[in-house]
């Protein structure tokens, strides 16, 4: 998306989420290795494996983009965030009382 709405009034934006999101999933990794949550592997590749087969779907267009791709790249990226919310407030909820850094 950065590469072709970088010029765009919302470009900074764009190039923010690119720096933010390899950091967010690093952080997430970190805490689920703190809690004992295994990785699995599986999964990533998974998700990898369904992103990749995502681009390459029929759409009559082989070589360019077709006319919804940045609508179905912002409604992803708007899932990922609400999700990223989502997973902190159940780590909140989920926090003992006498914890000292509980906030709600």
């Amino acid at each position: 998306m950065v590469q072709e709405h970088g010029d765009s009034p919302y470009g900074q934006e764009l190039r923010a989420l690119e720096t933010d999101i390899p950091q967010d999933r690093r952080a997430l990794v970190r805490l689920m290795t703190d809690l004992h949550f295994p990785a699995r592997r599986y999964k990533v590749y998974g998700a990898w494996l369904g992103e990749n087969l995502g681009q390459v779907k029929p759409n009559g267009r082989p070589l360019r983009r077709s006319g919804l791709a940045l609508l179905i790249e912002l409604e992803a990226i708007r899932r990922a965030v609400t999700g990223k919310a989502l997973l902190w407030r159940s780590l909140l909820a989920a926090l003992p009382a006498t914890a000292p850094c509980r906030e709600r």
